[in-house]
């Protein structure tokens, strides 16, 4: 039976996680799958871990050299046979009937891609949930997505196929926030379908490198904040907002005080009132990086 959904899932580095990860998809019912399981160039052995699941619709792909998640992720997409495609990242699962309810919830509405509410395991080593409801009605726009990439589309995000030929690939060049900028590109042409049910369970893991965070966001406000400042004043001020807030949030991870403050002061002064990347970007952050900073590393 051909597939219905192909599962993306890049893995760099993660044997001990990966396994958990292709057993959440084996468990799905209802909806014929494939798995499209791409190797950026781990060092370390992946091969007892995928062992584990003799016959399961599995592909393997393999990178010579590390691309990042974008170019592993477009790898998969380039792969893929099913009407659908969803991502899932190596080191997170999704709970039982993910795939059914949330492919039933895009085609009743006839929406091209959404995402869905998740938990967060914010133990490394434990069963620590927090659930986190997004809360912003059944789709969202451009006027929501430029506040920032709140909705974890790395394991929530299911999208048509063929809107990967409309829209384009990942761009490769990010080795932070493609996410947050493809959705972007996606939401001028397309409603975010976005499923009020917590289906999947993001591990809290190492945060990005420092300086892929500062070129990630750079290159957004270059080329996403250009575009709207020609389209839409008042949304690239709320771009710049969301830009300011993910700023602070760094500067918070980093012990930096005073310049997360700074940043969430010129977040407010650019939209002082309904600033959404206060509410829906920091705030959540903050709890996770003064919870990691808590932790022995």
């Amino acid at each position: 039976m051909a597939p219905v959904v192909s599962v993306v899932i890049p893995v760099y580095n993660r044997a001990d996680f990966v396994g958990a990860a292709i057993q959440s998809v084996l468990d799905q019912q209802g909806v014929p799958f494939e798995i499209v399981l791409v190797d950026d160039a781990s060092t370390d052995d992946l091969r007892p871990a995928i062992a584990r699941f003799p016959g399961a619709p599995l592909t393997i792909l393999r990178h010579a050299v590390n691309g990042g998640a974008a170019a592993a992720r477009n790898s998969g997409i380039a792969a893929a046979r099913g009407e659908w495609v969803a991502f899932l990242d190596s080191d997170d699962i999704w709970m039982p009937g993910k795939l059914a309810q949330q492919l039933a919830f895009l085609r009743e509405r006839g929406l091209a891609g959404g995402c869905t509410d998740y938990y967060i395991r914010r133990a490394l080593d434990g069963d620590d949930l927090e659930e986190r409801r997004l809360s912003y009605g059944e789709d969202l726009g451009l006027s929501d997505l430029v506040w920032g990439c709140y909705v974890s589309p790395g394991t929530t995000l299911m999208v048509r196929r063929d809107v990967w030929s409309e829209i384009g690939p990942l761009d490769v060049d990010y080795r932070r926030f493609e996410d947050w900028d493809w959705l972007m590109r996606f939401s001028r042409f397309h409603r975010l379908g976005l499923l009020a049910q917590p289906l999947a369970c993001i591990r809290f893991s190492a945060p990005a490198p420092r300086q892929q965070v500062i070129e990630g966001l750079a290159r957004l406000q270059r080329l996403h904040g250009t575009l709207l400042r020609q389209e839409d004043p008042a949304l690239a001020r709320c771009f710049r907002a969301g830009i300011a807030m993910e700023r602070a949030a760094l500067a918070f991870r980093d012990r930096r005080r005073l310049t997360a403050a700074w940043h969430v002061l010129r977040s407010l002064a650019l939209v002082p009132f309904s600033n959404l990347a206060y509410a829906k970007v920091v705030a959540p952050r903050v709890r996770l990086a003064a919870y990691g900073a808590g932790r022995s590393r």
